[in-house]
């Protein structure tokens, strides 16, 4: 759970007691929109700001009208809007272009009211939950799927659905886990004529994962290079022995002054001070010389020397080999994998068990001809529903944010959201 405040200490019921919610009790209503302003920081003119921030609004607005949002099941409810930054994009992907979509979000935050000491209606922090809805944000797509980036492509497996309730479909927000009965869930709303995803064919596959090794490979090339030209670079053999006679001088007057300092309480210990100093002035010379013999013969070394090669990367051979051994229709065929993204890679045929599609978010499913405020992709994460999608029971305080997300699922006007699609 997502905390946005302090935790409330509250007298709450142990777990596994009732929990009754309170029928009569209206839930207040926040609203949070940002100014038409914070468009320009989102990388968008304020104009296109004000147009996307009023459709969510009231998208917002119409929402609020379902039951779950009124009595008889009141309760405290968070409602925040915001425009997303477009310049965050990478290069690769379409909402780089000037004419991509503009993008922003809308959050909706339950916190249920039950009944708490001497019936009177009480909220609980650690209970809240979240619907978020994302509009023209290629990058929610991807959101709780196990899903990778190679080669600037954002691969994921296709989506599983966990079924259809209240006329919509609802897909894991990541891998199924039979051991988990409480799952998070996305919902896609998409135009009918581009697909949202397409397949990533197995030579793809290959070919995004060979350049990825490549690029390592040629990284170190360059830092062998670099420490080689470093190498070259390094400060005239006879520079220590230059700065250490020129500051004899200095070193005299640094000495003596520390000699007569300590002459005045210690003068035995002042003349040994004394003898050390002379000595390292008469040797150390000589040790520095012996330093810049050693230095040039190593220039000389540094000189002959060229980068020496990288050694091969084995994984990158087997993908090369892997791809070289394939047949045309290998090629163009559909990537499936049981392990999501190994390499070198585990392909196996399609529609084995615990085997998924790999696919990509589309990079032409925006159109970008359209205006930049036309809503045409909508996706809605949900933080936890009931994997069998019935009603869930209302037993403790872990129930109560499952129980109001399965009514907002189910109560919600959906045709509403769908038909902003275009719009």
């Amino acid at each position: 759970m997502r905390y946005l405040a302090a935790m409330l200490l509250l007298c709450l019921p142990a777990a596994g007691q009732q929990v009754r919610p309170l029928p009569n009790v209206p839930g207040t209503w926040q609203l949070s929109v940002p100014p038409a302003s914070s468009a320009k920081w989102a990388g968008h003119s304020e104009i296109e700001g004000r147009i996307l921030l009023s459709k969510i609004q009231g998208l917002a607005s119409r929402l609020h009208t379902a039951k779950v949002f009124n009595p008889p099941l009141g309760f405290n409810g968070e409602c925040y809007i915001q425009l997303s930054d477009s310049r965050l994009c990478v290069p690769t992907e379409p909402c780089a272009s000037a004419n991509a979509p503009v993008s922003g979000s809308l959050l909706f935050i339950f916190l249920y009211f039950a009944e708490g000491p001497g019936g009177k209606p009480k909220t609980d922090r650690e209970a809240v939950t979240e619907a978020d809805f994302h509009f023209n944000d290629p990058h929610e797509v991807a959101r709780g799927q196990t899903f990778e980036k190679h080669n600037g492509h954002e691969m994921m497996w296709l989506p599983v659905a966990i079924g259809q309730t209240a006329g919509v479909t609802l897909y894991y927000a990541g891998p199924p886990d039979p051991r988990i009965h409480d799952v998070a869930a996305v919902i896609y709303f998409a135009k009918k004529d581009r697909p949202l995803w397409i397949p990533v064919t197995r030579e793809q596959f290959l070919r995004d994962f060979i350049a990825d090794c490549e690029g390592k490979v040629a990284d170190r090339q360059r830092e062998t290079a670099r420490r080689l030209e470093a190498d070259k670079k390094l400060p005239p053999c006879d520079k220590d022995y230059k700065d250490w006679m020129a500051g004899q001088e200095e070193r005299r007057k640094t000495h003596e002054q520390a000699y007569q300092t300590l002459k005045k309480t210690d003068p035995a210990a002042a003349e040994q001070f004394r003898a050390r100093m002379e000595k390292m002035e008469a040797d150390f010379p000589g040790q520095l010389k012996q330093g810049i013999a050693n230095c040039e013969e190593l220039r000389k070394k540094i000189a002959q020397r060229t980068a020496e090669p990288v050694a091969p990367d084995p994984d990158l051979e087997r993908l090369r080999a892997e791809l070289a051994g394939m047949t045309p229709a290998e090629r163009a065929s559909q990537a499936w994998t049981r392990k999501a993204f190994d390499y070198p890679s585990t392909f196996v045929p399609a529609n084995t068990k615990d085997a998924r599609p790999v696919v990509m978010f589309n990079p032409d499913y925006f159109d970008l001809s359209r205006p930049r405020t036309d809503i045409q992709l909508i996706t809605v994460f949900l933080e936890n529903v009931p994997e069998n999608l019935r009603k869930p029971p209302l037993t403790d305080w872990d129930s109560l944010g499952l129980l109001l997300l399965w009514e907002f699922v189910n109560q919600v006007d959906w045709q509403q959201v769908a038909a902003m699609i275009g719009q």
